[in-house]
């Protein structure tokens, strides 16, 4: 979701953010979005967005406008210590899952702590740093995905560096799910209009094939 300081973006996402809001994006439209998506597919949809423009329009209102738009679950990757028993609170008031991001290398006590608070799945960084590097995956990522599995009891999903096919079939190895998004953004920027859509849309469907379903 676009925001005025997206943090843990790289450039990419932070062009496209910026786009995105010159052009006159309101969270109306995320909404929305959200809205038309969940009606036009059986999968759970997730929202992303930093803490910011949650505490801006309210958590209560934010997490049960989620939920009436189709979202099953929201990830607020820079949620502040002092702010989470709110955002927890607001979450599971409206019925929508607040899905945790643990910072790279938590311990076993972190980990489990965050199991008891977070629902629907646990985001682990591939790799430390900005989204849109194409930097190697962390060494030890796969032994962190089955440590967070084991202590959470929430399936795992791997985002920041998973940026083709190849990296998306090798993590699916042992992750639950592969999260993909400045890739995708490069592109929609190959080619204007149509062409950069069906370009996205031939990156996702490769990537989707590419991964290993677990039963």
């Amino acid at each position: 979701m676009p925001c005025v300081d997206p943090e843990m973006d790289g450039p990419v996402i932070r062009a496209a953010t910026e786009q995105s809001l010159a052009t006159g994006f309101r969270l109306r439209d995320v909404f929305l979005a959200a809205r038309l998506l969940s009606a036009a597919s059986s999968v759970n949809l997730l929202i992303m967005t930093y803490w910011g423009p949650v505490a801006a329009y309210g958590p209560q209102r934010f997490a049960g406008e989620a939920r009436d738009a189709g979202a099953a679950g929201v990830i607020v990757p820079n949620l502040p210590a002092e702010e989470a028993p709110v955002w927890l609170a607001a979450a599971r008031s409206a019925g929508i899952h607040p899905v945790p991001l643990p910072r790279h290398g938590a311990d076993d006590a972190e980990l489990a702590r965050i199991g008891t608070v977070g629902g629907g799945m646990l985001y682990a960084t591939g790799l430390p740093g900005l989204t849109g590097s194409t930097s190697p995956l962390a060494d030890d990522l796969e032994v962190f995905v089955r440590r967070a599995r084991d202590l959470t009891a929430l399936p795992v999903g791997v985002g920041i560096g998973v940026c083709d096919p190849e990296r998306a079939r090798a993590v699916s190895e042992y992750a639950d799910a592969v999260v993909v998004g400045s890739a995708l953004i490069r592109a929609f920027q190959r080619a204007p209009g149509g062409a950069g859509t069906r370009a996205a849309a031939g990156l996702a469907a490769e990537l989707a094939a590419s991964v290993v379903h677990h039963r």
